[in-house]
């Protein structure tokens, strides 16, 4: 079996099945999910595609497409800064067509 899959089932969090492992899987990366209000965006949309909450930029992970992005002219990479007396540390500021995406690393 693949390695990754006994990573899952082997601490009991997925079905040693593999039809129904295939399912859960399925269900974690495709079905919208709630974060205490209505459902909103899946696992993969977070990842892959990036999410907005309020016309602020909450999820931003996936870097090819943000290179992609900045080809086209809607990402604007502003550089990254070094550590803040708040003790937090801003990875990274961009914009991306009208919305600003500070994110922030605590130590």
């Amino acid at each position: 079996m693949n390695g990754r899959y006994l990573s899952f089932f082997a601490p009991g969090l997925a079905s040693m099945d593999t039809e129904v492992f295939k399912t859960q899987l399925t269900t974690l990366w495709f079905n919208p999910y709630s974060r205490g209000g209505p459902e909103g965006s899946s696992g993969f949309e977070a990842l892959f595609a990036g999410e907005t909450l309020n016309g602020d930029v909450i999820r931003f992970a996936n870097w090819y497409r943000f290179y992609q992005l900045e080809k086209q002219g809607s990402v604007n990479y502003h550089g990254w800064f070094t550590k803040q007396a708040v003790s937090f540390l801003v990875l990274l500021h961009f914009c991306r067509d009208s919305l600003s995406k500070c994110s922030f690393h605590k130590e």
